[in-house]
């Protein structure tokens, strides 16, 4: 009697369940260059390896769906990642017949994981490997197939996550600040159309023609410098203010204490900008024009107080803060950590000359001058999405670069030319990030203006 391939039988089995539709919901791979999870589903697979599963229930499965690698082969994905130090891929066999399946998982073609998958159950297999920012290939090898009457084994793969690492309470910056919901945590898709231009490119330049950092070390003139307090660091509240310009409602200082890291300074230039963030991450204080700062006390033109649970804006139209926007410093600053790990929220950017009015949320009023056709505080633009990465780019350029693509940055300040604001500590961080004042290409016509309104 003639035998069937109980592997033919198998695939017969599933052909009805393979050709339903994606299960609602379910997300391509390009997530995962937020940190998010990039879904079995939707990774690429040679048909004669295996195949797609879907609607399944999400109780048991991330997206209602799964990659199932029936004979030796691979699911491969190919994206720009983040900066990561682990990948988790969620897996499990589909039975033991005669043994587990077995599967390895490689990054650029280098192995990072060998494991024998040897349960039913859905279990997270973590792989410690750093991932620098841009192109990656992730597969996932099946290489132990085996079938034969009544006995097939399968390898199922639910997900892939690339993490970032956590931050710790002495953290020299980094990460989220402000609700989710706040416009600085919202990716620039969802916050309006994106124009196909740059309106406003021309107002953008003076003396440089492409974007700049200012306040990384090697520029620290007008730095934001940027402070994380510690449980046990000392505290003041002696702040001798020269000018009665501060905020008076929700952004006031409460004339609680505030902590001093060790090593706190303001920036030397004549804007004179430092934030120091709580122990506990819940408070920032900014200031301006500040000239002094140890436990002793604080001397300084303006102090600021934000509320890192908040929306990042104030809910009054007109009230200061350390910028003339009435913008947070502590997200439009750029800190060696978030050049080095990622950055996870909206940027800001400084132009020569700004209008006098300007758009509410983020901006709640403006020091400039010039008409109603000029660039306005609190305008959006992010970086057209074919903005190529150049050849060579270092960890911070890219990862500066995929902010701008994804949350953009908001006007914020005028300055001498197009720039982003950088905290100048952390120097030996910067050096690794490949970052100075003139590193990046980006020329106001790459910019595209989002409508907010």
């Amino acid at each position: 009697m003639r035998l069937i391939n109980p592997k033919a039988l198998v695939l017969a089995a599933v052909l009805v369940a393979l050709a339903a539709p994606p299960a609602a919901g379910a997300a391509p791979c390009k997530p995962i260059s937020t940190g998010q999870r990039c879904e079995g589903e939707n990774m690429t697979i040679d048909p004669a390896a295996g195949r797609t599963v879907w609607g399944l229930s999400t109780t048991n499965t991330s997206g209602g769906g799964l990659q199932m690698l029936t004979s030796n082969g691979k699911a491969t994905l190919t994206d720009d990642l983040p900066y990561s130090d682990r990948l988790v891929v969620r897996a499990r066999g589909g039975q033991n017949c005669k043994g587990w399946p077995h599967m390895v998982v490689s990054l650029d073609g280098r192995e990072v994981l060998s494991s024998t998958v040897s349960q039913l159950e859905w279990k997270s297999y973590t792989v410690t490997t750093t991932v620098t920012a841009g192109a990656h290939e992730l597969a996932v090898t099946y290489d132990n197939d085996h079938a034969e009457q009544g006995c097939d084994r399968n390898l199922r793969i639910d997900y892939i996550d690339a993490l970032k690492p956590p931050v710790s309470a002495s953290t020299t910056g980094g990460g989220k600040y402000f609700s989710s919901a706040s416009p600085w945590n919202t990716p620039a898709s969802l916050k309006g159309p994106t124009g196909s231009s740059n309106p406003y490119a021309s107002q953008f330049t003076s003396y440089a023609s492409e974007l700049q950092i200012s306040g990384t070390p090697d520029n620290p003139d007008y730095a934001k410098p940027t402070f994380f307090a510690s449980a046990g660091d000392p505290a003041t509240t002696n702040v001798n203010l020269t000018t009665d310009w501060s905020p008076t409602r929700d952004l006031r200082w409460d004339r609680g204490a505030i902590q001093i890291p060790a090593g706190a300074y303001p920036a030397p230039g004549s804007d004179g900008h430092l934030t120091i963030v709580s122990a506990d991450r819940t408070k920032a204080w900014e200031f301006w024009r500040c000239t002094s700062v140890s436990p002793s006390g604080i001397t300084a033109a303006v102090v600021a107080q934000w509320d890192l649970r908040g929306l990042g804006y104030s809910a009054y139209r007109g009230e200061n803060s350390a910028r003339g926007s009435g913008t947070p410093l502590i997200t439009t600053t750029l800190t060696a950590e978030e050049a080095m790990n990622g950055i996870d929220h909206a940027l800001g950017i400084t132009v020569p000359r700004v209008s006098s009015s300007y758009l509410y949320p983020v901006a709640t009023k403006s020091d400039g001058s010039a008409g109603p056709d000029a660039v306005k505080y609190g305008m959006l633009f992010v970086l057209r999405s074919d903005y190529p990465v150049p050849a060579g780019a270092g960890v911070g350029e890219r990862n500066v670069i995929q902010a701008l693509k994804t949350y953009g940055a908001y006007v914020v300040d005028q300055g001498a030319s197009f720039e982003l604001d950088a905290s100048s500590t952390d120097a030996a961080r910067w050096a690794q990030t490949g970052l100075r004042l003139s590193t990046l290409s980006i020329k106001p016509a790459d910019m595209r203006l989002v409508s907010t309104l």
